[in-house]
């Protein structure tokens, strides 16, 4: 396997969010209910702060790890400055720590080379350094995962990976690069060589001023799909957002060389007289959860519905954040008046997760939506055990059923010349619908499906 920077939808051992708490207490719950946490905080004063009001919510204690390190504003925005998960070609894992000066800066659309701070202030090359730059190799170290330095800007909210060698980004993070005296040419040979990503797509900036990071306008679902936002058409974005899904996002192109299946998440204002738009689309998929910003609007059920429709099989959680609501120690960092969540800061923003090194990788070339009858129809299946402990002889298989059926049918994955890449087959008659997943387990334990959440959620194909 080619080295890589992981996808979200990858098995994960944990979450990392910081400390003092800038998130829902009833989503820190959850979160330690279901997960390793890995809570960042500044000293032992946090700490047993922090130890005192998980209790009294009834979070689950013993599934946190405390990881202590220097924090400054940005704390709470580690998908920003935390660290990108990398494979390397021997299947060993390494965390890389992007450079993080000049935080995350704003730009305006209409002149995106100079950049802002929050409070709307020219920013200088360089002029402060985030403690959180400190703070990177420190919390790996507590995390258990080795460490490397990356000497140029790579902001994790704007960045969308497929986790082989497709990686999007908005067109902030080269300002960002710009600003440091890195060239675009420059940017993209370092990705490379860094990440092993090496087909990059860079788009257009999306908001009239702000983040612009990728993470608020689309999400990478899986290899092969996108979920876009889109604006009512009486908003002052709309045409925009139209117009760089159809010009720019349209002509990217997936692993396999096909378009993008596209689905559209439907955003709204969220704040009466203000055209703030509800950030759906920056929620966080963890494992088998995906878990989405609640504004406390009708809005929200629509957005629930077609998180649904896009991850059939996932469960599909929403969260609201009204400070009122909260205890005390949920702490206003931002100046928001009713809601915890913003148009370009929300749950994705705030979460991290932290991936399992030892993951068992599984990643299914599947059939067009449509395809012939009575053809052999292959399925290409790339496996890696990255444990290295072994697959284990028997476990890799291709289940399918008639679409709706109790039963499934079973057959072993074909080996190859190639290691990792294995084949399955179908064949149909005209008008049948075909469900089918891959399983496979290793000598480590692990067992995976793809997709994640099979049988619940299933691959499909029509016979034409």
């Amino acid at each position: 396997m080619k080295k890589r920077l992981a996808a979200e939808w990858e098995p994960i051992k944990g979450v990392m969010i910081a400390g003092p708490a800038f998130l829902p207490h009833a989503y820190i719950v959850d979160l330690t209910q279901n997960y390793h946490v890995y809570l960042c905080v500044p000293g032992q004063d946090e700490e047993n702060n922090a130890k005192k009001y998980l209790t009294e919510w009834g979070g689950n204690i013993r599934n946190v790890t405390f990881c202590q390190g220097p924090q400054g504003f940005d704390a709470p925005w580690v998908r920003d400055w935390g660290m990108h998960p990398i494979f390397d070609e021997s299947r060993n894992f390494h965390l890389a720590g992007a450079e993080y000066q000049m935080s995350t800066p704003f730009v305006a659309y209409e002149n995106p080379e100079v950049m802002f701070d929050g409070q709307n202030q020219p920013l200088s090359p360089n002029s402060y350094e985030q403690e959180e730059n400190k703070a990177q190799p420190m919390i790996a170290e507590q995390i258990g995962q080795p460490f490397k330095k990356l000497p140029y800007a790579l902001t994790g909210g704007n960045i969308m990976s497929d986790g082989f060698n497709k990686m999007m980004s908005m067109q902030v993070i080269l300002t960002e690069n710009r600003a440091k005296g890195i060239s675009e040419e420059q940017f993209y040979a370092n990705v490379a060589r860094d990440t092993g990503m090496g087909d990059y797509s860079i788009f257009s900036n999306f908001g009239d001023y702000g983040l612009q990071h990728i993470d608020c306008y689309l999400k990478m679902i899986d290899e092969e799909t996108l979920l876009v936002s889109r604006t009512p058409k009486n908003h002052k974005l709309y045409q925009r957002y139209e117009d760089l899904l159809d010009k720019e996002i349209r002509k990217s192109r997936t692993r396999y060389g096909r378009p993008f299946k596209i689905f559209r998440l439907d955003i709204v204002p969220f704040n009466e007289g203000h055209d703030d738009l509800t950030a759906y689309v920056n929620s966080v998929i963890l494992n088998n959860s995906v878990y989405v910003p609640m504004y406390g609007i009708p809005q929200d059920k629509i957005a629930l519905q077609q998180w649904q429709e896009v991850l059939p099989g996932y469960e599909i959680k929403g969260f609201d954040f009204e400070f009122a609501k909260e205890p005390a120690v949920i702490t206003n960092r931002t100046g928001y008046t009713r809601t915890g969540w913003g148009t370009e800061d929300v749950a994705h923003c705030r979460t991290r997760a932290v991936w399992d090194e030892n993951m068992l990788y599984i990643a299914v070339r599947r059939l067009e939506e449509e395809e012939p009858a009575n053809q052999v129809l292959d399925i290409h299946v790339n496996i890696v055990d990255y444990s290295k402990a072994g697959l284990i002889k028997g476990s890799l298989k291709l289940y399918y059923r008639e679409a709706g059926g109790t039963e499934w049918n079973c057959q072993p994955l074909e080996t190859t010349n190639d290691r990792e890449l294995f084949l399955g087959s179908l064949m149909g008659k005209p008008g049948d619908t075909i469900e089918y997943y891959v399983a496979a387990e290793s000598k480590s334990g692990r067992k995976e499906t793809m997709p994640r959440v099979a049988p619940k959620g299933t691959y499909k194909v029509h016979i034409r």
